[in-house]
């Protein structure tokens, strides 16, 4: 958490950009939920990009802008970028979140089938 609060004081107060990976995964659900608000309503020149696995900032338009959302999709070995925006009627969708998990924007995490070897049956 200190770690996160620094780069979002340097961004915030020192305009720098910064990329952060799973950020989600270094705080739990409502201080990232409340960091991303208070972090929203600065007047700053900063520049946060972050990846998440929590789908909970769908939900949050008052935060989130929809060209600034992407999913990633893995396919035949590449990950492909969805942009949200080029979902027809995305900004009158009531819940963003649900219709991710249930797979109508597609970048929706999957179990593969793995056939066991042979000898792991016996």
């Amino acid at each position: 958490l200190l770690t996160v609060l620094a780069v979002l004081y340097q961004s915030m107060y020192e305009g720098k950009t910064y990329v952060i990976d799973n950020l989600d995964q270094q705080i739990n659900a409502a201080s990232f939920r409340d960091l991303l608000k208070y972090y929203c309503e600065f007047e700053g020149n900063g520049q946060l990009i972050y990846t998440a696995n929590s789908l909970m900032t769908l939900n949050q338009q008052e935060m989130t802008r929809m060209d600034e959302v992407c999913l990633l999709e893995k396919k035949e070995g590449s990950t492909q970028t969805i942009p949200l925006d080029g979902f027809p009627n995305i900004k009158s969708m009531l819940s963003l979140e649900r219709n991710s998990l249930d797979g109508r924007f597609g970048g929706r995490p999957g179990i593969i089938a793995v056939d066991a070897p042979e000898d792991f049956a016996e």
